[in-house]
């Protein structure tokens, strides 16, 4: 990461989950790494595209996208459709320097989601929403396989029990 790019990581304040200010979370899309998420772009879900902001005619938009991980750290990533046809939105540019600095391979799991802070002040209320990203680490099952089985240790849910039921056996 070079000092200046567009997706050099940044450190930002100012969004405040707060006592008193409401937070409402939606997960935007969540997906498994693939070779070509990795190597030229990160595809997204089309059934997804009316839950970012709106294009206004080009072709792409810059997302500040912030990590869960870290706090303050945001990541700079544009996210491109097509100009005819079929819109097939992509992350294109910015998503390879986090994928780099959080050591994610394939089968790892990204989730990107928009959280909306509300704040009622002198009788209106104010809203800002900011996008924030978290991965789950995908860990080498030991059955000789070479399979790999989602163990991340931030994500426990119901899928995950069951990927590793189907694994195992």
């Amino acid at each position: 990461m070079k000092k200046g790019s567009d997706s050099f990581p940044m450190k930002l304040s100012g969004f405040s989950e707060s006592e008193g200010n409401e937070v409402k979370t939606k997960e935007m899309f969540s997906k498994r790494l693939t070779r070509t998420d990795m190597s030229k772009r990160l595809a997204l879900p089309t059934k997804r595209l009316s839950l970012f902001p709106p294009f206004d005619g080009g072709n792409e938009i810059e997302l500040v996208i912030w990590d869960d991980d870290v706090n303050g750290q945001v990541w700079n990533f544009v996210c491109s459709i097509r100009q005819t046809g079929y819109p097939k939105p992509v992350f294109s540019r910015g998503r390879l320097d986090f994928v780099v600095a959080k050591g994610l391979t394939v089968g790892d799991k990204v989730t990107l989601c928009k959280k909306e802070d509300t704040a009622e002040i002198f009788g209106h209320v104010l809203c800002q929403s900011r996008y924030s990203v978290k991965e789950d680490r995908a860990a080498e099952a030991s059955i000789g396989t070479g399979t790999r089985a989602a163990v991340g240790a931030s994500e426990t849910t119901l899928e995950h029990k069951n990927e590793l039921r189907a694994i195992n056996g």
